[in-house]
């Protein structure tokens, strides 16, 4: 004859105590809360987690300089070429005398003429290196270049010299008219001219009564 099983009695439930005051907490594998001083656990991880999610995130100075780091070097090298040409034609502006005389606009002439050598001899390049890939090209698109700095644009982590010469060259001709000027002394050569200061320099005839 079988002999009777044993009772089987159930497991104690495992209690899990407060972190503040070590208590035990109800619903422990749930909520996790403390009735005596109203700990939450699930609240603190869920606050832990949007801490750790704040801490994560970038920086605007984090966010300026990965952007910043995306831009190519060449960029930079464009820029800092302008300042400098910014520079020197604000130095010579002011060490050239003041007015419209002749060193002034000498001077500024030469830089203009010298800026648009530069960028026709930047389209000239361009062109010679993006017409075999464009049958279309022709040497009338180096001095009407719009479709072609199209196309360097395309190209510009190899045609980025060609971008160099042109921008600097127009920012030859821009600081010569900003911080140069003086070009005025030219029209003092015109036929006439010298006739008309003449006459606002001489003062009207004394009429005796």
């Amino acid at each position: 004859m079988p002999l009777p099983a044993a009772p089987t009695t159930p497991a104690a439930a495992t209690t899990v105590s407060c972190p503040r005051c070590h208590k035990p907490l109800i619903d422990p594998d749930g909520l996790g809360w403390c009735k005596a001083c109203g700990y939450c656990r699930s609240l603190e991880v869920e606050q832990h987690n949007q801490l750790l999610q704040e801490a994560r995130q970038p920086s605007h100075g984090e966010v300026f300089a990965g952007a910043a780091g995306q831009i190519p070097w060449w960029f930079w090298v464009l820029v800092i070429g302008v300042g400098v040409l910014a520079a020197a034609a604000l130095a010579a502006g002011k060490w050239l005398p003041a007015g419209n005389n002749l060193p002034r606009a000498l001077f500024a002439s030469v830089q203009i003429v010298l800026g648009l050598v530069l960028i026709f001899a930047a389209q000239l390049y361009a062109l010679v290196r993006v017409a075999p890939d464009d049958e279309r090209l022709n040497f009338k698109d180096a001095l009407v270049p719009t479709r072609l700095w199209i196309l360097v644009g395309k190209r510009l982590s190899q045609l980025y010299g060609c971008l160099w010469t042109a921008v600097w060259g127009l920012a030859l001709i821009v600081f010569a008219f900003l911080f140069i000027g003086g070009l005025q002394h030219w029209m003092s050569y015109l036929p006439g001219a010298n006739k008309d200061q003449n006459k606002q320099r001489t003062p009207p005839p004394r009429v005796w009564q």
